[in-house]
């Protein structure tokens, strides 16, 4: 089988998406699905390409493109006849997010050239997120060409079970799939004690995450640091830093993390919070659920029913009173944190391990190929 993902950007700063493509790709390739990704240059920073393809080398072919215009449309004069081209060398197209130029050509593409597609909204299509930032050009985006394309889709692919009834509202609930994040589990190191209780949040650092909500409950509690990891604006992210100064909180600010460091700093935390207004699943909670973290979240976070029916983290309101009344008790109780932690990578592994993943992708891409008209 041979399976094309599109992605607008494989850059580290976007999060998420680049995270599931590239773990997609490797997990993929070890069950012999051939693989190939076409994405663009856009946010990738110096050295960045460089080590996207020797991570890849070997795994899946990759094509980059040049974009063009304004910030986060991703226009490229070369995406079509690169997409084209691939296309007919592929089975199956997986698309992930909706609203870019590179996304949203491919299924037209893909539509003539007889190649059933996958799309992978990403969270893009939540209430909170489509209100966040240009509300009313996606709404005319969404119009124009997001429900046209889920509508050409051979199945629509959601992360959770919150995704996929946000998603109905677009498209015909029978096309939809859940499929969770894929994440890896790590080996387990012992963990350091450290001098305060040490309170971690990791993400891409935007209003959405709702930080300020975290450095304000680390605030309410004693004997306790702060370790922020992530990257954004960087008018907002000094926005953060000062209000941590002001609310005079210990706290180390780590930037982007990966491989060895991020494993590192999930063994260096005693608790982990995620307090987003809007998660269709969860990432970096599910890769802390890997790593044996004791977790604190907010319903919003879309694996969050799952952490709750496992007993596997606490999960409360984004209030700043009830996240450090939660927080609280974790540093109060080694032997909680200690039972959730057990529990969340048990968790991890059923659920969201990315062998079982990648079986589940590819039994998706199975299904839409025996179902492809003559």
């Amino acid at each position: 089988m041979r399976v094309l993902h599109v992605v607008p950007s494989l850059a580290a700063r976007r999060g998420g998406p680049t995270v599931a493509v590239l773990g997609a790709a490797r997990h993929l390739a070890e069950r012999g699905v051939e693989v190939e990704l076409v994405s663009t240059r856009a946010d990738l920073e110096d050295g960045e390409e460089v080590a996207l393809c020797a991570a890849l080398d070997g795994v899946a072919r990759l094509t980059l493109v040049d974009t063009f215009g304004p910030k986060r449309l991703e226009l490229s004069a070369e995406v079509v006849p690169i997409l084209w081209s691939a296309l007919g060398r592929t089975d199956v197209v997986h698309v992930h997010t909706v609203f870019t130029f590179p996304v949203a050509v491919v299924p037209m593409l893909a539509r003539l050239r007889r190649v059933p597609v996958v799309i992978r909204p990403a969270g893009t299509l939540d209430r909170v997120c489509l209100a966040d930032g240009p509300a009313r050009q996606k709404a005319w985006a969404v119009r124009a060409w997001v429900r046209p394309n889920l509508a050409l889709a051979a199945a629509v692919h959601a992360t959770s079970d919150a995704e996929a009834a946000e998603l109905a509202r677009f498209c015909d609930p029978k096309h939809i799939q859940v499929i969770p994040h894929g994440v890896d589990l790590p080996s387990l190191t012992p963990r350091i004690p450290n001098a305060r209780f040490r309170i971690g949040t990791l993400g891409r650092l935007d209003p959405i995450k709702r930080v300020e909500r975290v450095i304000e409950a680390a605030a309410r509690l004693s004997n306790v640091e702060l370790a922020i990891a992530g990257d954004g604006e960087p008018a907002y992210v000094a926005e953060l830093r000062a209000y941590a100064d002001r609310l005079g909180i210990p706290t180390e600010w780590l930037g982007h993390l990966d491989g060895e460091s991020k494993a590192a700093f999930w063994s260096s935390c005693d608790a982990v919070v995620f307090a987003s207004r809007s998660e269709s699943f969860g990432l970096a909670a599910a890769e802390a659920a890997a790593a044996a973290c004791a977790i604190v979240t907010t319903p919003a976070v879309a694996l969050a029913a799952e952490l709750t029916a496992h007993s596997a983290g606490l999960v409360t309101s984004a209030d700043p009173g009830a996240l450090a009344l939660a927080l609280g008790r974790l540093r109060d109780s080694p032997s909680l944190r200690q039972e959730l932690g057990h529990s969340a990578r048990a968790l991890c592994q059923a659920a969201w391990s990315w062998p079982a993943v990648a079986a589940q992708l590819e039994g998706l891409y199975q299904s839409v190929l025996g179902d492809r008209p003559a």
